[in-house]
């Protein structure tokens, strides 16, 4: 059936609202990542704030890439495995290229500009082999933290993260349309226990390949998604509003025991105490709970999307911002390191205001310049050959569903 104007928007709008959470994500990742150039006020603050980012990303990773076939009646892919892994991969790695040969080229730059012939000869083998690591994502394979040579590259930890993540989804349907979610759900907590890493899952790296709790929470967003498209739920506000308040009742908590963990945590890890193996498993905890709170959030943004949450996450600065967030993501520790290198040419302190207005600004023209020439060409082709209506950003909605949630 074709979309109504109206029903077309209601899917504008849910879209809007999850590419602005999206964004104010990066945003805090980028926040905790220039810690440095804050305040110590500041800096707590942000770190206290912004340690959820990570796997609110990868419960709002899951959320998305299920929620266009979430509304069908049986669980699976819009397309086919190998087509998945082929659009997914040319809307991650060509920028990701990109940005790893720029700051390639900067390390190979610090190398050159050494006096010592030994000290370049070693610069040079270092960038040479973390390219060799870091162009296939094979790095968190590795257990050599020499491939990391440069802060430049710690985004690509959390990207290959995302990658394995990208690869494990298509099994993840094909096993919950197989076996049902509730067996899913425990396998997956096995294999985050002590005794599904004796299994020794790829190779004994699952831990730095998709690190405990991770995969449950991209499993949550997948899970989350299907509840935010039942016809039923989508028509029951209340249900939604219980999305939220139990959203934030999973959230909420958090600053209450993390202040305490942050003081109390090493001293009970050195005691035997009946607390300790609770501390050693707060981590994990912790990111659950986040990626469920995120989880709910997102699928009430989809269920009330003329909600207020919803228009404030479709504002327009958001709204203009929001593709850029990966090239943001991208580009800002590369950017923010060669400025810190550099602010002395200039006679400014690396963690004056002065540095951190002009990394964020070279940040954002850098990153544009990454999703206008790089990011967009490869996206385009990932899509070539469908029809606007059949644009994978594009959530395809039940018209009948929506009339009845319309009022929402």
């Amino acid at each position: 059936m074709i979309k109504t104007i109206e029903e077309r928007g209601l899917s504008a709008r849910r879209e809007e609202a999850l590419d602005g959470l999206r964004l104010l994500l990066t945003l805090l990742v980028i926040m905790v990542h220039s810690g440095a150039l804050y305040s110590e006020a500041v800096r707590s603050l942000i770190y206290l704030g912004g340690s959820f980012r990570i796997p609110a990303l990868f419960a709002l990773s899951g959320f998305v890439l299920y929620l266009p076939t979430a509304h069908l009646p049986t669980v699976r892919l819009k397309y086919g495995v190998a087509e998945f892994w082929r659009r997914r991969a040319l809307r991650l790695l060509p920028a990701y290229w990109a940005m790893l040969l720029i700051a390639s080229a900067r390390c190979a730059y610090v190398a050159y500009r050494a006096h010592d012939p030994e000290q370049q000869a070693l610069g040079f083998s270092y960038v040479w082999k973390g390219l060799w690591w870091h162009i296939p994502l094979a790095h968190n394979f590795s257990g050599d933290p020499g491939i990391v040579v440069t802060p430049d590259y710690n985004v690509s930890w959390t990207l290959g993260v995302e990658c394995a993540l990208s690869v494990v989804f298509p099994f993840l349907i094909l096993a919950i349309a197989r076996f049902g979610w509730w067996m899913v759900f425990a396998a997956v907590l096995f294999v985050n226990t002590p005794w599904g890493y004796s299994l020794k899952l790829f190779g004994g790296r699952l831990p730095d390949v998709i690190p405990s709790g991770y995969l449950l929470v991209f499993l949550c967003g997948v899970f989350f998604a299907r509840l935010a498209r039942n016809e039923g739920l989508m028509a029951n506000s209340r249900f939604s509003i219980g999305l939220l308040v139990a959203g934030a009742l999973i959230f909420l908590p958090r600053f209450l025991y993390l202040p305490w963990l942050e003081s109390k945590g090493p001293k009970i890890l050195e005691e035997s105490s009946p607390w300790r193996n609770l501390v050693e498993q707060m981590p994990a905890i912790d990111v659950a709970l986040v990626g469920l709170s995120t989880s709910a959030f997102c699928a009430f943004l989809v269920l009330r999307p003329r909600g207020l949450a919803a228009k404030m996450l479709s504002l327009t600065p958001l709204r203009v911002l929001a593709p850029v967030s990966y090239c943001l993501y991208l580009m800002h520790v590369p950017i923010f390191t060669g400025w810190h290198m550099m602010s002395h040419r200039f006679h400014v302190s690396p963690t004056g205001w002065v540095s951190l207005m002009m990394s964020w600004i070279l940040t954002s023209i850098s990153a544009y310049a990454l999703h206008r020439w790089v990011e967009v060409p490869f996206r385009r082709m990932s899509r070539r050959g469908e029809s606007e209506a059949g644009s994978p950003s594009e959530f395809r909605e039940n018209p009948a569903v929506e009339s009845r949630c319309r009022a929402n």
